[in-house]
């Protein structure tokens, strides 16, 4: 039998939470990857195009303007993706707090089961003292 306190509602509380800091933080590190994914992509066209052969003033031209346009999108991106890690920083932090939380909550509802079964024990032994008292009266010969 599972004993109830009035401490299981606010546990479930506290565990849904956590469960949402949890998901908060994988959806902040898969920004994460997302992010970065972005600017290693940028970079290797980047490289790609510093690669390619060029001809004439005015492919040099282009690419050149290219490669400044990538250039300011990886440094964008970079920056979008440092932001990405502040904000997972910022979730695994939540995390934590919720855990602690939760983990505090669920200590003390554990601590009151603990009680109230330990009440329930005493309250059985004492019975079954009455109990064994009224046989041991009943069976004395008067």
């Amino acid at each position: 039998m599972a004993i109830k306190t009035r401490l299981d509602a606010v546990v479930r509380y506290r565990d849904q939470r956590e469960k949402d800091a949890q998901n908060a933080l994988a959806a902040a590190a898969a920004k994460v990857r997302a992010a970065w994914g972005r600017v290693e992509a940028l970079r290797l066209e980047l490289e790609r195009q510093a690669d390619a052969p060029r001809r004439t003033a005015d492919e040099w031209e282009i690419a050149q303007g290219s490669a400044s346009r990538l250039q300011r999108r990886i440094e964008e991106e970079t920056a979008l993706a440092q932001e990405a890690e502040r904000a997972e920083r910022a979730a695994r932090t939540a995390l934590e707090a919720a855990h602690r939380e939760a983990e505090a909550v669920r200590r003390a509802a554990d601590a009151r089961r603990t009680a109230i079964r330990l009440e329930l024990e005493k309250a059985e032994r004492k019975e079954l003292d009455a109990l064994g008292q009224l046989m041991h009266l009943r069976r004395r010969p008067e």
